[in-house]
């Protein structure tokens, strides 16, 4: 097995078609982040680098070369990164469940590489930022084929 690169297109099989994920930056601690495409596909595209304009459904870290070992997705192309992803995008983290109320409390946001800023509730401009953690494959697997994003993500 090849080791995972810059620019690798990875396809995952989900019951609602395929879908699309684009390898753009490693990061030392929380492995590879991928930009996850919006469109499922019912067989992988002639021109991959042409689906990477398209709508984007999320941003994770994965640990790659898991993924592929398990054969949950496999590399179908490598492409230039498009001009908007060249920038780790500014991440989200949890925010806290108060068990009295049981519903988010406060929460955080920053950038992957620079640190993080306290914040109370999340706006609702902050709960379209992507969630800070290390992902299965087969959590955004779950994700897409369930048409999850961010915004849908109660902590």
């Amino acid at each position: 097995m090849a080791r995972p690169k810059i620019g690798d297109v990875l396809e995952i099989e989900t019951d609602n078609g395929n879908y699309y994920l684009q390898y753009t930056h490693k990061h030392p601690d929380y492995h590879g982040l991928v930009r996850v495409y919006d469109t499922p596909y019912p067989s992988c595209p002639d021109n991959i680098c042409g689906i990477l304009d398209g709508p984007k459904a999320f941003y994770c870290f994965t640990v790659i070369s898991f993924g592929l070992k398990r054969k949950v997705a496999r590399t179908v192309g490598n492409c230039p990164i498009p001009d908007g992803n060249k920038n780790i995008p500014m991440f989200r983290g949890r925010s806290v469940i108060a068990p009295v109320l049981k519903k988010p409390a406060d929460g955080h946001f920053g950038d992957a590489e620079k640190g993080w800023s306290r914040i109370g509730r999340l706006t609702p401009e902050a709960r379209q930022l992507p969630i800070l953690g290390v992902w299965p494959f087969e959590w955004i697997v779950d994700r897409v084929q369930a048409g999850w994003r961010p915004k849908d993500d109660p902590r």
